[in-house]
């Protein structure tokens, strides 16, 4: 038990030593896998679906906020959509707007759970966040939880839907809005998590 409080008191002097640094490269990490695992989900446009691009987004993500790198990522996801639909990446985009309006603009030190969410499923890493939330959050937390679950279904509902409709107009978001409404794992996931 010694060990691990020497260990501690290590970490947290090495940490105070070199904040700034230490701050970098969480940054860098957080947004190298956000837009890793976004390529992943949705990398429908080519130019960005790239290891070198992925650096470079990660590396200017390095000097941005919570909010303004949720925000990078959102224009990421609707450049990504516009390749196959303009009238989807419309609403996707309209979706963000409406998230950011009513929530990240007034309580910005939220976006990294909201950005968290949708990163954490694909790497089964989810069910952490609402524990971890639990413990040292208020009750609000489940307002980012509940956009970030959002976010992650209407990621899948795009994916499902292109992969399996050849159509871009108006059919395409009536297909993605009728997979949306009617996800049942949706509602149970944000039930549970909220709980």
């Amino acid at each position: 038990m010694t060990q691990l409080l020497v260990f501690k008191e290590r970490l947290q002097a090495f940490y105070q030593k070199y904040t700034v640094l230490c701050n970098l490269l969480l940054r860098f990490l957080a947004g190298f896998i956000a837009f890793s695992t976004l390529n992943d989900i949705i990398g429908y446009r080519p130019f960005f679906n790239h290891f070198y691009m992925e650096v470079i987004l990660a590396a200017a993500g390095m000097a941005m906020p919570g909010g303004i790198l949720l925000g990078v990522l959102a224009v990421f996801v609707v450049v990504h959509v516009s390749y196959v639909s303009q009238i989807l990446a419309f609403v996707v985009a309209m979706v963000f707007l409406l998230f950011y309006f009513l929530y990240v603009r007034f309580i910005p030190e939220h976006a990294y759970t909201i950005l968290a969410i949708p990163i954490a499923f694909p790497l089964h890493l989810v069910y952490g966040i609402p524990v971890l939330l639990g413990l040292f959050m208020t009750p609000l937390a489940v307002v980012p939880i509940t956009f970030g679950v959002v976010v992650y279904y209407l990621l899948q509902t795009i994916t499902s839907v292109v992969s399996t409709s050849s159509d871009t107009g108006i059919n395409l978001y009536h297909a993605v809005l009728q997979g949306m409404l009617g996800n049942q794992n949706m509602y149970a996931t944000i039930l549970i998590f909220s709980a």
